[in-house]
Formats: C-alpha cells, structure tokens, sequence
C-alpha cells in the first residue's frame, strides 16, 4: 500500500505518517487480524472509538477513524457496514476517500462529498494486476474506470476479483 497526502490538521511526523497498523480481534473466531489503513480527506468532529483498546500515536483524524472503524468491527463479515456506518457517522468533511487491507482482502470506500474531481478513486485492470489510485496513473496497459461516489469496493486479494457494494 503507497499513500502519499498533504498534511492537514497535523504535523510532519513520523507518527502521522499512512498506513497505519494495528491488530484487530475478530469476536466470533477469537482470532486477531492485522489491519492496514490509509485516508484522504478531513473530519472536524471528535471521532469516537474504543479508548481502552486503541491508542494513536499521531494526531490525526485518519488514525482516529480507523480505530472508529475497528471499534465498529464485529466479526469478518460486516466490513463494510462498519465502513459505511462510519462515513455517516461524521458529518462536518470535507471528502473521504479510504482504504483498508487486511490479509485476505482490501476494502477502498468514496464518500459522497462536494469536491469530486479531488475526492476521487480509479480502477486500474490489467489481466492480472488491479491498481487503486486517486488519479489515472500513465500506464498504457491498464484499463482505467472511475468507482462512483458512496461506493464501496471489496477486493478478494486471491483472484483479484473485486465487488461493489453502492449506497442506497
């Protein structure tokens, strides 16, 4: 996962710096997953997670949301919907766009927001490659298509196929 963003609401820190980390227990296999997470946008709102499990490093509300997320997260198979219920939760942003990985897949959210030619995502195919990326990057093999706003994709790390859950 490659993340590079201009720095807002935080310092220059290593502690600020995307992807972040962290272990996650799935309650209904008692097993711990590790977790990728990256962020684009900003969320003015105090964010709330689980304090006594989740301690950020950093400062930033990127950090503070994947907690969120992860506090939300009650077994493997509502990921999404503890995406989704998070993009609602916040109110007072300026876009979202998100990605979190985990070992068998990866999950890449596009709230809807105001500022769609910045707050955007793009699939790149090829046969046997899958590229997410904020812009069309020059790569003449790939074949470039825009996810929709309140999209949400799972992509199956496996066979590199992915889904698309589309808000209602």
């Amino acid at each position: 996962m490659l993340h590079i963003r201009k720095k807002a609401g935080s310092g220059k820190s290593i502690r600020n710096t995307h992807p972040f980390v962290a272990e996650n227990l799935i309650v209904e296999t008692n097993t711990p997953e590790t977790y990728l997470f990256c962020h684009n946008g900003s969320i003015e709102e105090k964010i709330t997670y689980d304090r006594s499990k989740y301690h950020p490093s950093g400062q930033t509300d990127s950090e503070k949301l994947f907690y969120s997320i992860l506090t939300d997260l009650k077994n493997d198979k509502n990921l999404v919907e503890a995406i989704r219920n998070n993009l609602k939760r916040y109110h007072n942003l300026n876009g979202t766009n998100l990605i979190l990985s985990k070992n068998s897949r990866s999950i890449v959210a596009v709230r809807k927001n105001k500022c769609s030619t910045y707050y955007r995502m793009q699939v790149g195919k090829t046969k046997d490659s899958l590229i997410f990326s904020s812009e069309r990057l020059p790569l003449a093999e790939f074949k470039w298509q825009p996810l929709e706003q309140g999209n949400i994709v799972t992509i199956n790390h496996r066979d590199l196929t992915y889904s698309v859950d589309k808000e209602k």
